[in-house]
């Protein structure tokens, strides 16, 4: 048996080749206009279905991109510190520490010009029977770091993860005041 050969195979009248290569068999033979006009072209449509799985791929790959450096994407908010003079640091083991927040990185952030709260009881005689008296209460003073036993260096770093949350004081406030009034105090 003989292969035919497509140079050979004239087409019936009317008929449409849908799948056809560009540069095929009608340019040569100088039809399929009609067709052409007629029909889109498997071609385009394949170009077409190329372009979506071109866009999923690059939207993918950004995503990816995102949740892998999503903590160096978002370190410029993490790392702002508001103007306000002095913040107040609350610590994951209850102590709350008032300062200068400084520098601030990926894992610590450094606090500086540091007080933080001292309770002390205040001892009254409670009468047993008298009206009017009253429970022992407590005294808050604000202590400034470094005039402890073991001296520390009014600087400290905290490790993010120890930081519960820290919000900036009101200028007004009564802790800035207090430390206004003792820098005050120890400039005379």
């Amino acid at each position: 048996m003989n292969p035919m050969n497509p140079k050979d195979f004239k087409r019936p009248e009317g008929s449409i080749r849908v799948n056809r290569p560009s540069g095929g068999w009608e340019e040569e033979n100088g039809g399929g206009q009609g067709a052409s006009e007629s029909m889109p072209s498997v071609g385009v449509a394949r170009r077409s279905k190329g372009g979506w799985i071109l866009l999923a791929a690059v939207i993918v790959v950004v995503l990816v991109l995102g949740m892998v450096y999503k903590d160096k994407l978002f370190t410029a908010s993490k790392n702002e510190v508001s103007n306000s003079e002095y913040q107040a640091v609350f610590l994951t083991n209850g102590q709350v520490y008032f300062g200068k927040l400084t520098a601030t990185d990926d894992r610590y952030v450094q606090l500086e010009s540091i007080y933080y709260l001292q309770v002390t009881p205040v001892l009254q005689t409670k009468t047993e029977g008298q009206p009017g008296t009253q429970d022992p209460q407590q005294q808050l003073s604000l202590v400034k770091l470094g005039n402890e036993l073991h001296a520390p260096v009014d600087r400290m770093k905290i490790n993010r993860d120890q930081i519960l949350f820290f919000e900036d004081l009101k200028a007004d406030g009564k802790v800035v005041q207090a430390i206004k009034k003792y820098e005050e105090d120890q400039g005379q």
